[in-house]
């Protein structure tokens, strides 16, 4: 069974309401690909091995230099909009008027938004997105490994996410995110600012289909 997320939430509930069966916990392989969720698993005994599951290749064909001008890209889902950080944005854009932030996914919301975040809806074209911000957030309360976070990395882009994940910027609070932006942004305004290479390295290493389809081959064929 592989664990992404959200189904351990429902893992959790389901465990602190004995709605679970023994057999499910200890006859079946389980699967995950973080940390974090490993650690959530085993608090309801649940032992989970950390395998990569997906990968990305389309590193080698991208132009992987930063946009003329800075802005931040995020996304949200209806009616989730502040589990995954929407208030945090909003007070981000009231801070920064200068900077836009696009939001994915949702093309409205029941409240007033500042002039300055843009909510795109579903896009054609997520690799132009990624390539036109300088800074991707993912600010998210519960999350798995979120495929999203590997392609800004694998773009150059800057990430800031709400886990502790390699080559990304760890948001705690508002305050660090603010702090995370303003220096991103005054470092971009002096140029001297360059792309995340150490994020594109990681997903060269660590995220490529050689990489991880030989990894899976030597976890379960051998």
């Amino acid at each position: 069974m592989h664990w992404i997320g959200s189904d351990v939430i429902t893992a959790k509930y389901n465990f602190n309401k004995n709605y679970y069966r023994n057999y499910n916990i200890n006859n079946i392989y389980h699967l995950c690909e973080t940390p974090w969720i490993q650690r959530e698993l085993r608090e309801i005994g649940i032992i989970a091995d950390i395998v990569n599951l997906f990968s990305y290749d389309r590193i080698n064909n991208i132009d992987n230099t930063l946009p003329d001008r800075f802005s931040i890209l995020s996304y949200a889902a209806k009616g989730k909009e502040l589990f995954y950080g929407l208030d945090k944005l909003i007070r981000l854009a009231k801070d920064f008027p200068e900077i836009e932030i696009r939001i994915t996914n949702i093309s409205d919301y029941d409240d007033d938004l500042p002039d300055n975040i843009k909510l795109l809806g579903r896009v054609p074209d997520i690799i132009q997105q990624y390539q036109d911000c300088v800074l991707y957030l993912r600010l998210i309360e519960h999350d798995g490994l979120s495929f999203s976070v590997l392609e800004a990395l694998a773009h150059g882009r800057y990430v800031g996410y709400t886990y502790k994940f390699n080559n990304t910027i760890y948001i705690d609070s508002y305050i660090t995110l603010r702090n995370v932006v303003n220096n991103l942004f005054l470092n971009f305004k002096n140029n001297t600012l360059a792309i995340n290479q150490e994020g594109i390295d990681f997903i060269k290493l660590r995220f490529s289909s050689k990489v991880v389809s030989k990894h899976l081959i030597d976890r379960f064929m051998k």
